[in-house]
C-alpha cells in the first residue's frame, strides 16, 4: 500500500474540509450597527452570526445638559464616581413601528407619548419594568469610569453619567434588520424626561476573496531557446574590426547664423 505524503495529510484544506463536515457549513457574517440620531459620530459595529449586545453610555444615547463625554468628561474637578452604592438612572423605550399604539409618535416625545407606548422600562429606585418589546431587551448596567464635577454637574446628571443601557437584539433573523429599526428612549426623572433616539441595522458581510498561489516554476526545465548573443553597435575605434569607423562630421560652430544642434 503506497502511503501519501505527510504533507497532504495534514494540508490546510483538508483540516478546513474535515471542519466543515463536522459542524456543517457557517451561517454568514453579518455586521450590526447601532447609531444615536443624537450623537452619529458615536456609531457601534459589531460583526456577529448571533444576536449581538451593545454596551451604549446613557450620555450617548441621550445629549442634554451636564451629560456630555458618554459621561467620561475630564473637566478641571472631575472626578471618579463610586458605583457601589449609586442608584442608576431609570431608562424607558419605544420603538417608531407600534401598530396597537397610533397615537405614540407626537413630536417631543420620542415615540412615548403614553404610558402604554413603552416596550421596555427598567428603573432600580421604582422597581418598574416593562419587557414586551419583540425585537430587543433592556438590561441597566454601571458606567465603568464614568466621573462627575461636583461644581459644574448637577445631582440627578451623576446617575445618568454612571448609567449604561446593555441593549440585546431578538430574532436577529427577522429581515425586518435589513432595514433597520428605530426607538426612542427617555430617562425616568423629575421633570421633564429627556430623550432620544436610535437605529439599529445589519447588512450582510462580503465573503472574502481567495487568492489564488502562484504557478510554479519548474527551474529544472531545459531551455530551448538559446540566449542572444551580445550586439555590437559600434566598431572598436582603433580600426581593427570588420570594418574601419566611418568618418565623422562635426557641425560649424554654433551663433546667431546657425542652428544650435542640440543632443536628441
Amino acid at each position: 500500500m503506497t502511503s501519501l505524503p505527510f504533507p497532504l495529510l495534514f494540508s490546510p484544506f483538508l483540516v478546513c474540509l474535515f471542519s466543515i463536515l463536522q459542524t456543517g457549513i457557517p451561517d454568514p457574517s453579518w455586521k450590526w450597527t447601532l447609531t444615536p440620531m443624537e450623537s452619529p459620530y458615536a456609531v457601534q459595529t459589531i460583526l456577529s452570526n448571533h444576536a449581538p449586545t451593545f454596551s451604549v453610555p446613557s450620555c450617548i444615547l441621550i445629549l442634554a445638559e451636564h451629560c456630555e463625554g458618554g459621561g467620561k468628561s475630564t473637566g478641571f474637578l472631575a472626578g471618579p464616581v463610586s458605583t457601589e452604592d449609586l442608584v442608576l438612572m431609570g431608562h424607558y423605550i419605544c420603538p417608531s413601528s407600534n401598530p396597537e399604539r397610533l397615537n405614540c409618535n407626537q413630536s417631543g416625545h420620542y415615540f412615548c407619548a403614553y404610558w402604554d407606548c413603552v416596550t421596555l422600562a427598567s428603573d432600580e429606585a421604582t422597581y418598574w419594568t416593562v419587557n414586551t418589546d419583540q425585537f430587543l431587551k433592556l438590561k441597566l448596567v454601571s458606567n465603568t469610569g464614568c466621573t462627575w464635577d461636583w461644581f459644574f454637574h448637577s445631582p440627578a446628571s451623576k446617575q445618568a453619567r454612571c448609567t449604561q443601557l446593555n441593549l440585546t437584539v431578538q430574532r436577529p433573523k427577522d429581515d425586518g434588520w435589513l432595514l433597520g429599526r428605530t426607538w426612542g428612549v427617555r430617562r425616568y426623572e423629575s421633570g421633564y424626561d429627556q430623550g432620544g433616539f436610535f437605529t439599529i441595522r445589519k447588512e450582510p458581510v462580503p465573503p472574502p476573496v481567495a487568492v489564488e498561489p502562484n504557478p510554479i516554476v519548474n527551474l529544472n526545465s531545459p531551455m530551448t531557446d538559446d540566449p542572444p548573443h551580445p550586439v555590437s553597435l559600434h566598431s572598436p575605434l582603433t580600426g581593427t574590426g570588420p570594418t574601419d569607423p566611418p568618418s565623422l562630421t562635426f557641425p560649424g560652430p554654433s551663433g546667431p547664423d546657425h542652428p544650435t544642434t542640440s543632443s536628441p
